[in-house]
């Protein structure tokens, strides 16, 4: 079976942890910030998937978006693919002080071992570059985001302008991440436009 195909059937019975024993070490990493509520990340990460899989079928025009194809498989199976691994690294980078946990550049280190790992299986390269293309600019929109929102919208601008070929995809990625964690409850006026 097809390393991707094997992923996507994963996903969609909510079995990540089979995929890699990687997996199912994040049951154990639990996260406590300013996004997580001592959250274990495999638990987030099958939430983030099951968003995704739901907002990319939303409406006739995003389907129609994310049917697209993209090598083999859909827009929408690549993302899907993208939020499975997207907080793989996490296991590797979380520190700890003081009862708040952080992963300092898990996105890098997420992009790289999901690279090595796709590569390894044999995925193909246009479909490896996008898995790991969302997996590196998944954090970057709560950068443009200000903790009063007044700037949400030049920001998003400002972003988008940085990643012109995905940005939709970061868009839904971004609701589906912040729906699968404790954002919206820890700063409901940050991240209330999520809903919209």
């Amino acid at each position: 079976m097809d390393v991707l195909n094997n992923i996507l059937e994963k996903a969609n019975t909510g079995k990540i942890d089979e995929i890699s024993p990687v997996f199912n070490s994040l049951l154990s990493v639990r996260e406590n910030d300013g996004f997580h509520d001592n959250d274990p990340v495999l638990l987030h990460i099958k939430r983030v998937v099951y968003n995704v899989i739901n907002l990319t079928a939303v409406s006739s025009s995003v389907r129609d978006y994310f049917s697209a194809p993209l090598g083999g498989h859909s827009r929408g199976e690549l993302l899907t693919v993208a939020a499975v691994f997207h907080d793989i690294a996490k296991g590797l980078v979380l520190t700890a002080a003081d009862g708040k946990t952080s992963c300092p550049d898990h996105e890098r280190a997420g992009a790289e071992m999901t690279r090595e790992y796709l590569e390894k299986e044999g995925a193909g390269k246009e479909e490896s570059d996008y898995i790991v293309s969302i997996i590196m600019a998944h954090g970057l929109p709560h950068r443009y985001l200000k903790a009063d929102n007044a700037d949400a919208g030049a920001g998003l601008a400002r972003f988008a302008s940085t990643i012109p070929d995905i940005y939709p995809d970061i868009l839904i990625f971004t609701k589906a991440d912040v729906a699968g964690s404790q954002l919206v409850s820890k700063n409901r006026q940050l991240y209330d436009f999520i809903n919209a």
